[in-house]
């Protein structure tokens, strides 16, 4: 009853509450939260499906869960997950390099100077990590769908500058 009506104190424009458990523990909280005027929805797993319970009107969902699917799920989560840290790490390479490489009049620098001060500097051609990563199928593609919130790209005569924005 005090966590029930601690919600409604908290949070007085509540007016449907999820609670994932089937534990029975949370029925007492339920029936607290329905007598307060609250919508009140039980969600559980059973039997690899998902179950929810609207307690108000007595009615349950059933939502058919295939293994493969939550599997696959879980493993597309993970790869986006480290593919967004590579990006990420490799981001912040790149923006070391054109600041410590690019020419101090015009504050730019080749995509050509950035692939050599890369090599040197991590023994391992920048398109390979971009590929090896799965993060584009070149540098420029990958600069210019990740980067350019953050990196200008300019074209002169077929050749790509970059500079730091």
């Amino acid at each position: 009853m005090t966590l029930a009506t601690s919600l409604l104190v908290q949070y007085p424009q509540i007016k449907e509450v999820v609670i994932a458990s089937h534990d029975s523990i949370f029925d007492y909280l339920h029936k607290t939260l329905m007598t307060l005027g609250c919508n009140t929805h039980k969600v559980y797993q059973k039997s690899g499906n998902i179950y929810i319970h609207d307690l108000n009107n007595n009615r349950t969902d059933v939502i058919k869960v295939s293994q493969d699917i939550f599997m696959a799920n879980n493993n597309d989560t993970k790869i986006n997950s480290s593919n967004k840290n590579a990006q990420e790490k490799l981001l912040s390479k790149i923006e070391s390099i054109i600041l410590t490489t690019t020419n101090s009049l015009n504050n730019e620098v080749s995509i050509g100077a950035l692939s050599q001060e890369y090599m040197k500097k991590y023994n391992k051609p920048l398109s390979k990590t971009i590929k090896g990563n799965k993060l584009g199928s070149s540098i420029i593609k990958f600069l210019k769908n990740n980067c350019s919130e953050r990196i200008n790209i300019k074209q002169k005569n077929n050749v790509y500058y970059l500079s730091l924005k």
